[in-house]
């Protein structure tokens, strides 16, 4: 029998989400797509022993998202990134949703895993909602900055490379 599965503080969840975002608005990284700087982004974490259909463990709204139209295509696309790793890192290993990417089937990057736990985010480019998790990573402990550039190595992700100077 598997042993039960360790829970999360919401409020350190929180916290650390709410520093990676701020360092992120901070350092001018906190943008959309289109280049536009955002007010806030939806994070999403599941463990990585619950199944994919099974419900997220945690999600919330860090900041404010400006555009109360779009919060809840935010918090499916940040669901969907977190479902999708947890089926392709028990299938093939994945640790990024970026493995699995597919913008024309509306699957972006955005989520990464650190063993037990993967974190998403939807809100930022998708580059932008990946370097969100990976810093919430390391601010929870969760990851090293090293190993946190490893993963954004696969990637290429330069925004985060950009937030490992300022952890």
């Amino acid at each position: 029998m598997l042993a039960p599965v360790q829970t999360m503080d919401r409020h350190k969840v929180r916290l650390a989400a709410e520093q990676s975002f701020a360092l992120m608005s901070q350092l001018g990284l906190a943008t959309g797509g289109d280049g536009e700087t955002r007010t806030g982004i939806v994070l999403t974490l599941r463990h990585t022993r619950d199944m994919a259909f099974a419900p997220s463990r945690i999600q919330m709204t860090v900041g404010t998202v400006a555009d109360p139209d779009k919060l809840s295509t935010y918090e499916c696309c940040s669901d969907e990134k977190a479902r999708r790793l947890a089926f392709t890192h028990s299938e093939m290993g994945h640790v990024l949703s970026f493995q699995s990417a597919n913008e024309e089937l509306g699957r972006y990057q955005g989520s990464a895993l650190d063993g037990d736990w993967i974190a998403s985010g939807s809100g930022l480019s998708a580059e932008a909602d990946e370097a969100f998790v990976l810093c919430w990573h390391v601010k929870m402990g969760l990851l090293a900055t090293d190993d946190a550039l490893e993963l954004a190595s696969i990637s290429e992700n330069t925004t985060f490379r950009t937030i490992a100077e300022h952890l």
